[in-house]
């Protein structure tokens, strides 16, 4: 009996040293995932205003195919929640951000297919097109 109660006394706990080598090994993980984590949170911010322009695009056609609309005539985001087309977006960066929409009527009457959009963002500069979307 002495004997196993020995050896439950003289059972050390984890060294400094190997309490360092845990530290160290989670410190180099840490190093590595947080850039990972990083990117991957500002790619989905740029992937979720790409899906807001679009849907701001798809109002704005809807608009476009329900009323009469002239060649190089422009609405407001904000006319087109006012009229019921588009709930109020979120924008997680400002220079995606949509604030106007500028048709361009191709042919006679707007069918859908002759009607192309332009997007207008912050202080009156070109939106950045749908396509060409960066961080």
């Amino acid at each position: 009996m002495e004997a196993v109660v020995g050896r439950v006394r003289n059972k050390k706990g984890l060294t400094l040293i190997e309490l360092l080598a845990v530290v160290l090994i989670i410190g180099i993980i840490a190093a590595i995932a947080v850039p990972a984590v990083s990117n991957a949170i500002e790619k989905s911010k740029v992937n979720a205003d790409k899906a807001t322009q679009v849907l701001v695009k798809e109002a704005a056609t809807r608009y476009a195919l329900d009323n009469t609309v002239a060649n190089g005539a422009t609405i407001s985001v904000a006319a087109l929640q006012a009229a019921g087309y588009l709930n109020p977006p979120t924008w997680n960066k400002a220079q995606h951000q949509v604030t106007t929409i500028t048709f361009t009527v191709t042919s006679g009457t707007n069918t859908g297919d002759n009607v192309k959009l332009a997007i207008t963002g912050p202080g009156g500069g070109t939106g950045v097109p749908f396509d060409d979307l960066t961080d």
